[in-house]
């Protein structure tokens, strides 16, 4: 299968593999999602390979996989041209080092948020765990987490000269907080 935005997608033996020969981005959503009280989620993912001359850490923001999740309600966005969306954190593999950073992205500087949570290398299948609630309290400086409202999944090699990357996730769960109710 083929996604709008140069990106192959196929899936067999319980693993969804992304690809891209040329510069690309591309997007799968899912807006039909409403998870509350979202606590932690367990990523089961890897980078067969990284796109060349990607590095967040120089602006140059790009990936070869990206789970976003997006939360509550849609704001505004803090440029007319761009779509409103909710509240969100991105969730990637890089193949440097950042351990667990933070980045702003040039778009969404108010209302997204985009997390190293590893850099694995090449070909090898990582599990990845990240605190939702913690992060997305820390990030955006409330004590409400809203529910998840949405999830993506995005690989974004545009404006590279060597847009070539691959990825695979084989497993994504998200893990609940238990809430007490009271009987009164």
């Amino acid at each position: 299968m083929n996604v709008p935005g140069g990106i192959k997608v196929t899936a067999g033996d319980g693993v969804l593999v992304l690809q891209t020969d040329n510069p690309a981005f591309g997007m799968l959503m899912n807006k039909q999602v409403h998870l509350n009280n979202p606590q932690t989620i367990e990523l089961q993912w890897g980078v067969d390979t990284y796109p060349a001359d990607s590095s967040w850490r120089q602006g140059v923001n790009r990936e070869a996989i990206m789970v976003i999740l997006f939360f509550g309600d849609q704001v505004p966005a803090d440029r007319f041209f761009l779509p409103d969306l909710p509240r969100f954190l991105g969730l990637f593999l890089c193949d440097e080092d950042y351990g667990d950073r933070t980045f702003y992205g040039k778009s969404y500087t108010k209302t997204g948020r985009y997390v190293c949570v590893g850099s694995p290398p090449p070909n090898l299948t990582i599990v990845s765990n990240f605190d939702i609630e913690k992060n997305f309290r820390r990030i955006f400086h409330t004590e409400q987490v809203p529910p998840i409202t949405g999830i993506g999944l995005e690989m974004d090699t545009s404006n590279l000269t060597d847009g070539r990357a691959a990825a695979h996730i084989q497993s994504l769960k998200i893990f609940r907080k238990e809430v007490q109710t009271s009987d009164n």
